[in-house]
């Protein structure tokens, strides 16, 4: 049995491509009191998944630390969470993917390029080679990172952003959407426009969806 957790649209877009890829999903778990998704019942709330022995988890929802929170303490547990790759995704054999990390419909993961755990690659986002996406990162849809970019963990880099190659954006920056980034981009800082500017301190960034 493999259990998704939810609530919210990143966990239905993650469960998408997790049926897409063949996953076999049978049951849900979600705190937004619906009874089922896409026809798989839900089957308790999330924090019911120290209930399911012998279970494998899929962990996508949009709240970054609550993803990385809740996927760690279920491999500190001895379960299994899943890696979910899109059959339209593009991942080279030569690349890293860690544990938990969902690559969503025609992303792409190129040569030498790592995604740390629970990270999410978003539709149409792209990782070119030696790129290193840090624990906990959300790329929105059509992020385009060139070779050698880096994004520190919990950072959220929102849709259509692209970058210089041999960017550096910080552990828990936030990337508005459309953005540019020219330059590295320091811890929790927020930044948008083209080319991307400073706006101020992120707060604990969320997902892009």
């Amino acid at each position: 049995m493999i259990a998704a957790m939810g609530p919210g649209g990143q966990a239905r877009v993650t469960l998408d491509a997790a049926l897409a890829a063949g996953i076999p999903v049978t049951g849900l778990l979600d705190d937004s009191g619906a009874a089922e998704y896409f026809g798989i019942p839900v089957l308790g709330p999330v924090a019911s998944w120290s209930e399911y022995q012998g279970a494998e988890f899929i962990v996508g929802m949009s709240d970054q630390f609550l993803r990385v929170e809740l996927g760690e303490a279920i491999v500190a547990a001895g379960g299994t969470v899943r890696t979910v790759v899109h059959p339209t995704a593009w991942v080279s054999p030569f690349a890293s993917l860690g544990v938990g990390v969902c690559v969503m419909h025609a992303a792409s993961v190129h040569p030498d390029a790592v995604v740390r755990d629970f990270a999410i690659l978003n539709a149409r986002a792209s990782v070119d080679h030696d790129g290193d996406i840090g624990r906990g990162v959300t790329l929105g849809p059509g992020v385009t990172f060139p070779g050698t970019v880096r994004v520190g963990e919990f950072a959220s880099v929102g849709a259509g952003v692209v970058a210089r190659p041999g960017v550096t954006i910080g552990t828990r920056a936030l990337i508005g959407a459309g953005a540019v980034v020219t330059k590295d981009v320091p811890e929790g800082e927020t930044w948008a426009g083209n080319p991307a500017r400073a706006l101020g301190v992120a707060g604990a960034a969320g997902g892009t969806r």
